[in-house]
């Protein structure tokens, strides 16, 4: 297996609804996914230790007037 796999599938998987699927938070670094927020993080883009720059997010939750 290549390691790919298409985000509409992974949505699909966990069975998210259509509004889930537009809330949930995507991370990119360019055109590439790194992070689908509290769900998956890249394979191919996790942290080494080999001494590189890291980038820490913290994500917190929005309240709007529709979560109310």
């Amino acid at each position: 297996m290549s390691g790919h796999r298409k985000l509409q599938d992974l949505f699909t998987d966990l069975k998210l609804t259509r509004e889930q699927r537009q809330r949930q938070p995507l991370v990119f670094a360019g055109e590439n996914l790194l992070w689908v927020v509290g769900l998956r993080r890249c394979a191919g883009r996790r942290v080494s230790h080999t001494g590189n720059s890291v980038l820490r997010m913290k994500v917190l939750p929005i309240c709007t007037a529709r979560d109310k």
